[in-house]
């Protein structure tokens, strides 16, 4: 048990040695029927055009614009998380929050580092920023889903293809959050933890690639078990 943690402190450790599902919104999200059980019945997190098509347990919006442009999408039967820096900046006083809104506190920072409490680490990208939201939670296995990339076919969503502008490069942020995935896998690992990626589209190699039924074997295990569940 950490001394500090960026969460309230009924949700800290609240899912001590859980399964968790991190759907994010890149194309494989699409590749998924998410009425499968698999889905429905484990925990699952999601974060911002997802609620057009799933309800997950617990939403995050992490950035100014996409809580104004898909607050309303946000069921409400989800718990719903918001950072502290996002809430600082003027264009949030615009926003309509409600009740189920939890504030996320510490530090969040483009910058890559291992799961610690304390700070969050995510390079502008919404899945590792739920991933470890997830962790300080206590979650033992993770499950990645839409966690794609965009070195691959260009910035996609599994709502529609959006196109990058040429002004911007992506290749930096790209990096930046493969190497922190890459220490986010070997943190949950030291720790006798593990992560797998359902998407065979994603970019990212640290994390093992699993199809649906290999995951669905993988959950049917304690997470401590003394037989290593390997996809």
């Amino acid at each position: 048990m950490r001394s500090y943690t960026c969460l309230p402190d009924e949700l800290t450790n609240s899912h001590q040695g859980e399964s968790v599902i991190i759907i994010a919104n890149g194309p494989s999200t699409g590749d998924f029927d998410l009425t499968d059980s698999f889905f429905t019945e484990n925990i699952t997190f999601g974060c911002n055009r997802l609620g057009e098509i799933f309800k997950p347990t617990y939403y995050c919006l992490i950035a100014g614009e996409t809580l104004a442009k898909y607050q309303h999408l946000v069921p409400s039967s989800s718990v719903f998380f918001y950072s502290q820096v996002m809430s600082r900046r003027p264009s949030f006083q615009h926003v309509v929050l409600t009740r189920r809104g939890i504030k996320v506190k510490g530090s969040i920072s483009n910058r890559v580092g291992p799961p610690t409490m304390g700070r969050l680490y995510h390079g502008g990208n919404s899945g590792t920023w739920m991933m470890h939201v997830a962790y300080q939670m206590g979650f033992a296995r993770f499950f990645l889903l839409g966690l794609d990339g965009w070195s691959r076919g260009g910035r996609l969503h599994f709502y529609g293809n959006e196109s990058v502008p040429e002004s911007i490069d992506y290749t930096k942020r790209e990096k930046m959050v493969e190497e922190h995935l890459n220490l986010f896998v070997q943190g949950l690992e030291r720790e006798g933890k593990g992560v797998w990626n359902l998407s065979q589209r994603s970019v990212y190699e640290s994390a093992p690639k699993c199809t649906l039924e290999q995951a669905k074997d993988v959950v049917k295990y304690p997470w401590n078990s003394k037989e290593k569940i390997k996809c």
